[in-house]
């Protein structure tokens, strides 16, 4: 069994659990932050569900005052891109998950692929695109620093919304149109052929490789929440040698960005086995069909331990700051 330590509901806590939202990712929040607060009420803590939008955070601050944590529910937009980790940290309200600072560069894949570059974790090559530069151009430097298959998509949101995969200059058009809807700087980045790998952290330790074979051949919106829509392995039928580099370079880009807590971290290998970055999730799903719980049960820990350990870390890095 793979070491993880938890604290196993020794503390009874009083928790409200935030989510809901505004983003584009507001259905998934939705499953996660009732299939979380169950899992903390089972885990024998104090819970109060706040189906809030983000700015009900600041509007109603006061009502979170009372409790000892916040766990965080929000996917996606200001409930995970920092700014509402921002308000929390202001206030001195304790809550899971990273702080703002890791927040802001996890959402942003701009940001973060310039860091794993910088600290040799490997990443796809890319470009960055503005709303203002011209088609013409964007095919130009595509095709200079990128090369077909391309992969295209916002440079900050999650869930494969506005992605796009594209073959040919002809397909990029509508591709980079389709990720402007959700942001005005977009990534066109070498798609990289082969396999969909992902690695949970938890505290500091990495939890076993989870593949993903998703029936469209990639990993989209369909497939990453409905019910037959991709297969699952875990543990991911790698070897070892992978496993330890997936999991190094994981660690590596949790520490990196400044995460905390816990963060899933996602990598596709190519067919000569060599592993690629995508991007470190800082409040990764908690739905049915999520890979953090996935992974964390082959580690050992079933869901209502996986929350409980979750919350008992958070409330004690605060402790520790105090």
């Amino acid at each position: 069994m793979y070491s993880v330590c938890f604290a196993g509901g020794g503390n009874n806590l009083r928790l409200a659990v935030l989510y809901g939202g505004t983003s584009s990712e507001r259905d998934v929040s939705l499953v996660s932050g009732r299939t979380i607060t169950q899992a903390l009420a089972d885990a024998g803590h104090n819970v109060t569900p706040l189906e809030w939008s983000e700015r009900e955070v600041v509007e109603r601050a006061d009502e979170l005052n009372g409790f000892d944590l916040i766990f965080l529910g929000y996917h996606g937009g200001m409930g995970e891109d920092g700014r509402v980790q921002a308000t929390l940290e202001l206030l001195g309200i304790p809550f899971t998950g990273s702080g703002s600072a890791a927040s802001v560069l996890g959402m942003n894949k701009a940001f973060s692929k310039l860091l794993f570059r910088e600290h040799n974790i490997p990443t796809a090559d890319w470009v960055v695109v503005s709303h203002d530069t011209s088609l013409d151009e964007i095919i130009r430097r595509a095709e200079a620093g990128v090369g077909y298959p391309i992969a295209v998509k916002p440079a900050s949101e999650g869930s494969t919304i506005g992605f796009s995969r594209v073959d040919s200059p002809d397909n990029l058009p509508y591709a980079v149109e389709n990720a402007r809807k959700y942001d005005k700087y977009v990534i066109v980045e070498r798609f990289i052929e082969g396999r969909e790998l992902t690695v949970g952290i938890i505290g500091d330790k990495p939890l076993p490789l989870v593949e993903i074979v998703p029936k469209h051949g990639i990993y989209d919106y369909e497939c990453k929440y409905t019910h037959g829509m991709s297969a699952y392995l875990c543990p991911a039928p790698v070897d070892d040698e992978t496993v330890q580099k997936a999991q190094k370079y994981a660690l590596d880009a949790y520490r990196v960005l400044g995460c905390r807590n816990y963060a899933r971290v996602d990598f596709r290998m190519d067919n000569r086995g060599r592993l690629y970055c995508l991007e470190v999730n800082t409040l990764p799903g908690m739905t049915n069909l999520s890979l953090v719980p996935m992974a964390a049960a082959e580690a050992g820990l079933s869901f209502t331990d996986l929350l409980d350990t979750i919350a008992e870390d958070a409330v004690t890095y605060f402790e520790a700051k105090e």
